[in-house]
């Protein structure tokens, strides 16, 4: 593959992603939210760090070494950005919901988004029925 092609590759993968993820409005997120999301794998390592960086400047961190090095030294790999936010979500005292109640929060995120203008209704029930689609 040579160039061009990766970089055509590369803007058909971030335009699925926008319409997959709806281009939400991630300022608005609390941490139990993001864990309702990661659950759902909604959320890429740009996603992560940004929230970490949102959470820092709320004085969110409590302490939390790992949102630090999250939102200052952003992995590139969503492997280990999952691994460091997990970490980070967990010094904050975030307990991870169970497959069926991180589904409904992630649904209540994006229809309040929707009803608060923070998302396009259209990007929002396309996010909407991708998560339906993947249960």
């Amino acid at each position: 593959m040579n160039n061009r092609d990766s970089s055509n590759l590369a803007k058909k993968l971030e335009a699925i992603a926008k319409r997959k993820f709806g281009s939400l409005d991630l300022e608005f997120v609390s941490p139990d939210q993001a864990a309702a999301l990661r659950k759902q794998k909604l959320l890429n390592a740009d996603d992560m760090a940004a929230l970490a960086g949102f959470w820092l400047d709320q004085g969110l961190d409590s302490g939390s070494s790992e949102l630090a090095v999250l939102a200052l030294d952003k992995p590139s790999e969503l492997s280990d950005a999952g691994l460091i936010f997990d970490a980070a979500l967990r010094e904050l005292g975030v307990r991870f919901p169970n497959a069926e109640t991180s589904l409904l929060k992630s649904v209540h995120i994006y229809l309040d988004a929707i009803v608060n203008n923070r998302i396009s209704p259209m990007a929002g029930m396309a996010a909407l029925d991708d998560l339906h689609r993947d249960h």
